[in-house]
């Protein structure tokens, strides 16, 4: 699949977006999504797993469920974006901006985090970190238990 149709369907609300899991689950090359733009855009329960996403723009994105297991997220934008059970596995986000995103139950584990931004950003019990990672020490405002 080309890019601007890869674009389109992620663009296209959750329908488009089914499809596009049913054609990502079996294929293996994906198009190169570097600089792509995805403001206020409802990406939830998507496979970006392995995707390059680097400089990708998701400010106010709906990424709830979507995973990003793999992929290269080097200065993403998640500003305040609903990153809600959201999975980063093994993600590299260096110099990632999650500032004033949900975090709450999202998944980090072994994410390579550098210079990531997380002020005012929240997170819960249920977010999973990468081992010896102190949350509050990089101002993430947790919610209560």
């Amino acid at each position: 699949m080309d890019r601007k149709r890869a674009i389109q369907l992620l663009k296209g609300g959750y329908d488009s977006v089914q499809r596009w899991n049913r054609w990502r689950n079996n294929h293996i090359e994906l198009p190169n999504f570097s600089y792509i733009d995805f403001t206020d855009t409802d990406l939830a329960y998507s496979n970006l797993s392995s995707a390059n996403l680097e400089k990708g723009n998701f400010l106010r994105a709906r990424l709830v469920g979507t995973v990003f297991e793999n992929g290269n997220l080097t200065e993403a934008n998640f500003r305040f974006a609903n990153l809600n059970y959201t999975i980063f596995v093994k993600a590299k986000l260096i110099r990632a901006n999650f500032k004033g995103a949900n975090l709450c139950g999202a998944d980090f584990r072994r994410a390579i985090f550098k210079d990531v931004i997380f002020s005012s950003a929240e997170c819960d019990v249920h977010t999973r970190w990468p081992d010896g990672f102190d949350p509050l020490s990089v101002g993430l405002i947790p919610w209560p238990d």
